[in-house]
């Protein structure tokens, strides 16, 4: 013999999973960057939305998040423009490693372009000139672009493995940079909460 719910209980069940299939793509794409190549330069954004809120107070809080996010805010900030509502730094991503068969070596780190925008109930984030510098590997040479499949200022000399390390240091890199934007949403986020007390 066979349970059969009835039908409220059967209609609620229902209404619940329509609910979530139509709003979980929105719940899971909250917290992603999207990445576009635009001039054969790889870049990372995402829109924060915060309601009821003027492009100069978010203008306002994405510069102190910077300023608190970034050590030495005034070194990295270009432009902070408020009529513009833009603000340009530069950053720098930690340390990268390059897996060498047993050994973890220094692999440089990436330097990029931070830009973010305001305006009223947004503000848009983007890591943009995403260029590798350093590293211990005789064949890393500086310059070599995020957007590239193998970097061309490298050597050919083990290029398999350097692939491979490359796709890793990118993910490394990718990471940090969804990081660094989940800090950015929930400060802006945090601020808006406190502010309806």
């Amino acid at each position: 013999m066979f349970l059969i719910p009835n039908n409220t209980a059967y209609l609620r069940l229902l209404l619940w999973i329509i609910i979530f299939i139509t709003y979980s793509p929105n719940l899971i794409a909250q917290d992603s960057l999207k990445y576009d190549v635009l001039n054969n330069q790889g870049q990372f954004s995402a829109v924060v939305v915060v309601p009821h809120t003027s492009k100069e107070t978010l203008f306002k809080r994405s510069k102190e998040w910077v300023y608190k996010t970034y050590v030495s805010g005034n070194a990295v900030i270009d432009i902070a423009d408020p009529e513009t509502s833009k603000i340009s730094a530069n950053g720098i991503t930690g340390k990268l490693v390059y897996k060498n068969s047993f050994v973890k070596v220094d692999a440089g780190h990436f330097t990029y372009a931070l830009t973010i925008y305001t305006k009223d109930g947004k503000a848009k984030i983007v890591f943009g000139s995403i260029i590798h510098k350093g590293g211990e590997m005789l064949q890393m040479k500086d310059g070599s672009n995020y957007s590239e499949d193998f970097p061309s200022a490298w050597g050919s000399f083990g290029k398999s493995q350097s692939k491979k390390q490359w796709a890793l240091m990118k993910e490394q890199a990718d990471k940090e940079f969804l990081s660094i934007f989940i800090s950015f949403k929930g400060y802006l986020q945090e601020q808006d909460q406190n502010a309806e007390f």
